[in-house]
This record gives structure tokens, C-alpha cells and sequence, in this order.
């Protein structure tokens, strides 16, 4: 993101499939001071990588697949965001949980979940 982004940033950004919200919000740090946001703002990210594809050696699919995700809120923070790329809806339990389900899933991908903190 930003006027001249870094390739390998840019493909791992492309990673936790970003929604438009949290796109815009991540853009508007990147250019600077566009909407009346202080270019000195970042917002520095974490990821944890889920290897789901050796199921795929199981003779049969995962049954019943059920993942939670709790958004984290640091000390630091002036915002907390959390993204994943899921096949599927993705259903809000409360403010900071995300639950992503899926009947005989045969997974064609890993699975990459970003946590992204909005700091000055």
C-alpha cells in the first residue's frame, strides 16, 4: 500500500484478504494524510498460520470444522483489526469474535489470519 509499495509487503497484504473497510483505513495510513489522519500512524501486524491442507491425506474430509478467531486489543492501539481469507461466511459472535464453519471440508489452501493495530 502506499505510493511505492514493496512487492513481498504487497503479496503477504494479499494474504489475509483484506475487506473494503480495513483496506481503506490501511491506505489511508499508507498515503499519508488524506482524510485528517496523522501520517504518523502505523499499523504494524501479526499473523498465525494454520497448515489445514495435510487433511487432505485423512481418507475422508474434516466432518465438522469450526474456527474461532479473538480479536486482540493491545495497550498501544488506537484500533484493532483482524482479517482472514475463509470460503464461506464468517459470522460475528460479538465485538472481538469470529466464527467460520464448514461441513466436509477438504481444504484447497492454508490458512493465514492477520491482526493488524492501528499505533501512533
Amino acid at each position: 500500500m502506499g505510493p511505492s509499495p514493496d512487492p513481498y509487503s504487497a503479496k503477504e497484504l494479499r494474504s489475509f484478504c483484506i475487506d473494503g473497510p480495513l483496506r481503506g483505513i490501511l491506505q489511508n495510513l499508507a498515503d499519508g494524510n488524506p482524510h485528517g489522519r496523522d501520517p504518523g500512524k502505523d499499523a504494524p501486524y501479526t499473523y498465525v498460520d494454520f497448515i489445514l491442507t495435510t487433511a487432505n491425506t485423512w481418507k475422508m474430509p474434516i466432518e465438522d470444522f469450526t474456527l474461532t478467531v479473538e480479536r486482540s486489543h493491545r495497550k498501544d492501539s488506537l484500533g484493532d483489526y483482524v482479517s482472514f481469507c475463509w470460503e464461506g461466511p464468517v459470522t460475528k459472535i460479538d465485538a472481538d469474535h469470529f466464527s467460520a464453519h464448514a461441513i466436509n471440508l477438504v481444504p484447497a489452501k492454508e490458512l493465514r489470519i492477520g491482526f493488524f493495530h492501528i499505533r501512533e
